[in-house]
């Protein structure tokens, strides 16, 4: 029997509202659950700095591997050859030598520069040959009895030598020894020819490149420390002479 139409109304009003109920459900459940928000951290680092490059570190020097070369040493037959020689080889780098119109004026200046040392340093003497310097050290050396060692007086004396030699390097330095000819009794020639080279080596040590150092001895000169010979007085005298193109030289 069909319901009164007051019954129905109830009926579809109560089922409206279960309906209702369901939909509202259903869509509070289809909502993300609200987090707080995550805690933001002070700073946010950006990409990583990159390594910084890595340098290569120098190889250190193996044992039983020869030094950087000295002053070279030249035999006394052999040694206006030796200088020839290595006068052209350095000649070959025209930054580093002279033209013939140059040579004149430079020889001036350093000349007179030298002038200016010895001025300050009593008993170095300055000559000259033509183009080539003369310096006289027989006077300033103060070499210990018997021994090549570099002193504290001489080390003095070199450094403003030594100084003027490296400003001006388009020259060939020669250092040559001999007994004094004061020197009483038998000279050893050992000796005169260990502090040649220990001078040389000094002025190398101050910056005067050793390519353009020879030394006037035998090729058997050693510098010993530890050995003390017989005293002879030493007369010695360094020498520049310029360094001149080789094609320049060729037609001078």
């Amino acid at each position: 029997m069909p319901r009164p139409p007051a019954q129905r109304s109830a009926f579809d009003f109560i089922a409206m509202g279960a309906l209702c109920a369901i939909v509202l459900a259903l869509a509070a459940c289809s909502k993300p659950a609200i987090r707080p928000d995550a805690p933001v951290p002070a700073s946010i680092p950006s990409k990583p700095s990159p390594l910084p490059p890595a340098h290569s570190a120098k190889p250190k020097t193996a044992p039983g591997v020869a030094p950087t070369k000295g002053p070279i040493v030249l035999g006394e037959r052999a040694f206006d050859e030796g200088k020839r020689r290595i006068k052209a080889a350095l000649a070959k780098d025209a930054a580093d030598a002279l033209s013939p119109e140059e040579v004149g004026y430079y020889i001036d200046v350093l000349q007179g520069r030298l002038k200016e040392v010895a001025s300050n340093q009593v008993g170095i003497v300055v000559g000259r040959q033509g183009n080539d310097l003369i310096l006289d050290l027989s006077a300033r050396l103060d070499f210990d009895a018997g021994s090549a060692v570099i002193t504290p007086a001489i080390r003095e004396m070199l450094a403003p030598i030594a100084k003027v030699l490296v400003e001006y390097r388009m020259m060939l330095v020669a250092v040559k020894a001999s007994p004094d000819d004061l020197a009483d009794g038998e000279p050893d020639i050992r000796l005169v020819e260990q502090r040649a080279l220990a001078i040389a080596r000094h002025l190398a040590g101050a910056g005067v490149a050793p390519s353009r150092i020879v030394v006037a001895g035998s090729s058997a000169t050693r510098l010993s420390d530890s050995h003390t010979l017989p005293e002879t007085r030493t007369h010695l005298e360094i020498h520049l002479e310029p360094i001149i193109r080789v094609a320049d030289a060729a037609h001078s």
